[in-house]
């Protein structure tokens, strides 16, 4: 339950799952790389110490596996403080060359900035603009606020009937959490490990299926204003069960993950000595399976999966996220559900959101927002008490993520935090800064229909209001 509008307060981790305690890197996206390594987790299985017990003979009484619960979202704020946002343009005499250069490089722009708290630099402030990655801001909020930092998605393995001398009477089923990470081998958080430990928990075979459940989420695999191609690259297919990021040899993957990775899963258990002669099936399921919990893997936590999205700008975990927000919030895991939830998360917290929102990566040229929108987000970010989470989590400039080689010169570099965007329709940088002497920034500069100079000249931009002495 969120605290009333504005408040500050903790935010609850909700189905906390298996611990994991090691974080997560990975990118995607026009302005990423390929991701690294998952790195390890725990599995729970009923082999180990935190296993639930596993009937092994009749009489047996199947168990519903219980769903994340439905958290309490606010639609409308309390009282709100006015934010800075000015009646007309600002630009000191100190800026304007940078903010010129700037406006030269696309067909408009929308800049923001505040030194202190005070407004010290405005271009059509209130103009949306298509925001690129910049998106991810808003999912990262709403995941820190509603989810907690500390939250985990988990892909359980079910048994839908009773296991007699090692032979499972019914299905074996694996239900995904909105985990991005699993792999299909290579460690604890992978499908081999899953049959590790259903083996451990004493099935050799199974009479029924293996069956694959995705229903956690909708079957919408891509968003409207993804081009054909992109975003099989750059984020994968959309599923409640990711393995490997839904890519692969197999093109099925982009229409049907489930059958797929139900055939992963079968060959998997072969491996580790379970029999299951039936064809494996994906047979999506709206709501809790009934059965018994006989394996399971957690995700990294919320606070290790924004900072994979940030700072390394990775689509795939931004999407899940959005869903998993629309799950929680909404009962319903579906990316419109979940953009209505973040937006009313932003708009409970006194940061309301101007535009629309098409997706939550923001590869859609549909996603719109203005400068002073994002700017405010980052001020409210500020209040809350997992904003060191989200700051910490922004690419530095000349150091680390997509700003790794921006800003390298001695006044920006590691002086600036900040989520980058790039796409054919925009380039966008919102985030944090500190003057030479020692004041805090918030600015978010957008610019659609960029030029290749674009970029450039927003660094440039950003690079002289950390040199500007004040207000």
């Amino acid at each position: 339950m969120l605290a009333p509008a504005c408040a500050a307060g903790s935010s609850s981790a909700a189905d906390p799952g298996p611990t994991r305690t090691t974080g997560v890197t990975g990118t995607s996206g026009p302005e990423g790389s390929a991701p690294a390594a998952t790195p390890p987790g725990s599995v729970t299985g009923a082999g180990g110490p935190a296993s639930m017990p596993v009937p092994t003979a009749p009489p047996w009484v199947p168990t519903t596996s219980v769903p994340a619960p439905q958290l309490a979202v606010p639609t409308a704020p309390g009282a709100c403080p006015p934010g800075a946002v000015p009646a007309r343009d600002i630009v000191p005499a100190d800026l304007a060359p940078a903010v010129d250069a700037l406006r030269h490089t696309g067909a408009t722009v929308s800049i923001s900035a505040t030194v202190a708290g005070s407004e010290v630099l405005a271009v059509q402030p209130t103009t949306a603009l298509v925001p690129a990655s910049n998106q991810k801001l808003l999912v990262a909020f709403a995941a820190l606020e509603l989810l907690g930092p500390d939250t985990t998605l988990t892909t359980r393995v079910v048994a839908t009937g009773p296991i007699v001398d090692g032979r499972l009477q019914g299905d074996l089923v694996l239900v995904g959490g909105g985990d991005p990470t699993v792999t299909a081998s290579g460690g604890p958080d992978s499908l081999d490990a899953l049959a590790t430990s259903v083996r451990a928990a004493g099935i050799r075979q199974i009479a029924g299926r293996v069956v694959v459940d995705d229903g956690r989420y909708d079957a919408q695999r891509f968003l409207p204003g993804w081009p054909d191609g992109v975003w099989q690259r750059n984020v994968g297919a959309l599923s409640a069960l990711v393995v490997d990021r839904n890519r692969g040899d197999d093109p099925t993957v982009t229409v049907d993950p489930g059958a797929v990775h139900a055939r992963r899963f079968q060959q998997a258990l072969a491996a580790a000595g379970v029999d299951a002669p039936a064809a494996p099936v994906s047979e999506p399921t709206p709501g809790p399976r009934a059965g018994t919990e006989v394996a399971a893997i957690a995700s990294p936590p919320v606070r290790d999966l924004v900072t994979a999205m940030l700072n390394r700008s990775d689509n795939l975990i931004a999407e899940e996220l959005t869903k998993e927000l629309g799950v929680r919030g909404r009962g319903a895991g579906t990316t419109t559900a979940g953009l209505t939830v973040a937006r009313a998360v932003a708009v409970a917290r006194c940061a309301a959101p101007d535009g629309t929102d098409v997706d939550g990566s923001g590869l859609s040229a549909g996603n719109t927002r203005s400068a002073a929108s994002w700017r405010r987000l980052l001020e409210v970010a500020q209040t809350r008490p997992w904003w060191p989470v989200l700051r910490d989590a922004l690419p530095v400039a000349g150091q680390s993520g997509t700003l790794a080689a921006r800003m390298l010169g001695g006044a920006t570099a590691g002086r600036v935090r900040a989520k980058t965007g790039s796409t054919m329709a925009s380039r966008a940088l919102s985030g944090y800064a500190t003057t030479r002497q020692g004041r805090p920034i918030v600015f978010s500069i957008i610019v659609n229909t960029p030029t290749t100079a674009a970029e450039p000249a927003t660094d440039a931009l950003v690079t002289a209001l950390v040199e500007r002495s004040g207000p």
